[in-house]
């Protein structure tokens, strides 16, 4: 089966099936897909609403978002979700707690060629005067100017990436997952609150672990909690100092 894209009415593509229905078959699968990846994320959601009702409930839990919302942070009211803070804070528990460090990415440096190919088919694509066409051999499809799989601005934006890719330097900051989410959280009730809440932050982190049935001492004190976020400063403070050569930030 042979596939052409091909510019529709108002620039929009159209692809033109010669024979078969594998068309509508990849479209069923990316459903499918699209359904299970749903079901997952629904079974996510009741675990971490599952977990934050037992945080509620505990004793020591409740007191806690008790005095947080007295002094104008109320994590109850805030819908449980895997990106809202209480979804975040009922997923601490699971949370890899991995060593932080950060390090250099080398830069690619074979992209000279990748570059000038690039450009030479953007200048070609908005020229009136050149008629270029690309054939997928795997998907045996023919692309033709201008469809939106050819559109000039597409290469010349290849390209601007590329050229960054090749002329800046980058660092990467792998940060502990568990620690950082603890210290984000610090953050924003301190940003929230004006106050560190150090007692009541341990107290809800300690009910999050019994309520995820974890049963091995998970209290910190003040000074571990004030540590999570040195540790996360200093994380990206040695990530800046590799990014600028050792030179004062």
């Amino acid at each position: 089966m042979l596939r052409m894209v091909c510019p529709g009415p108002q620039g929009l593509s159209i692809r033109c099936r010669i024979a078969g229905n594998a068309e509508s078959d990849y479209e069923l699968g990316l459903q499918s897909k699209r359904g299970a990846q749903m079901q997952t994320e629904r079974l996510q959601q009741e675990d971490l609403k599952k977990i934050w009702s037992t945080i509620r409930k505990d004793r020591y839990g409740a007191r806690a978002l008790a005095i947080l919302k007295r002094d104008g942070f109320d994590l109850v009211r805030i819908p449980v979700e895997s990106r809202t803070w209480p979804g975040m804070i009922a997923s601490i528990p699971f949370l890899p707690n991995l060593r932080a460090r950060s390090r250099l990415l080398p830069r690619p440096q074979y992209l000279r060629l990748s570059i000038g190919f690039l450009r030479e088919l953007s200048r070609s694509l908005a020229s009136p005067h050149c008629h270029v066409e690309a054939y997928d051999p795997r998907e045996r499809i023919i692309y033709m100017k201008p469809s939106n799989e050819m559109s000039p601005l597409l290469f010349t934006e290849a390209v601007n990436c590329l050229e960054k890719m090749r002329s800046w330097k980058w660092v990467i900051a792998e940060h502990n997952p568990r620690q950082h989410a603890i210290a984000s959280l610090r953050w924003e009730i301190r940003w929230r609150t004006r106050k560190p809440h150090d007692k009541e932050l341990a107290d809800l982190l300690d009910a999050t672990f019994r309520a995820c049935g974890l049963k091995e001492s998970s209290y910190m004190a003040s000074e571990s909690l004030k540590k999570t976020e040195t540790t996360e400063r200093e994380t990206r403070k040695a990530a800046r100092r590799k990014l600028l050569g050792g030179r004062p930030l």
